[in-house]
C-alpha cells in the first residue's frame, strides 16, 4: 500500500521514521506511541508529540485520505 502513487503523494508532507521493535538497541522512546503488537503500525504524530491518528485504512485511497486530512488539520 505504501508504494501506491496516491499514498506516496499524500505522504510528501510527513517525515517517515521507521522503528523496528525487533531490532536491538532501538530507542525505547519511540515505543511509547505503539498501541499494537503488530508490525507495521502507522502512527501520525504532530511536531509537539501528540498522536494525530493511527492508520488502519485497508485501501490505498483510504490511506491517502487519512494522510491528506491529517496534514490539513495540522496546517490549521
Amino acid at each position: 500500500m505504501l508504494s501506491d502513487a496516491r499514498v506516496r503523494e499524500a505522504a510528501k508532507g510527513f517525515v517517515c521514521v521507521r522503528v523496528d521493535p525487533r531490532s536491538p538497541g532501538e530507542s525505547q522512546a519511540a515505543f511509547e506511541f505503539k498501541s499494537t503488537r503488530y508490525v507495521p503500525e502507522v502512527v501520525l504524530i504532530a511536531p509537539d508529540g501528540e498522536v494525530i491518528d493511527r492508520i488502519s485504512a485497508r485501501s490505498p485511497e483510504a490511506f491517502a485520505t487519512v494522510l491528506r486530512d491529517a496534514l490539513a488539520e495540522l496546517r490549521r
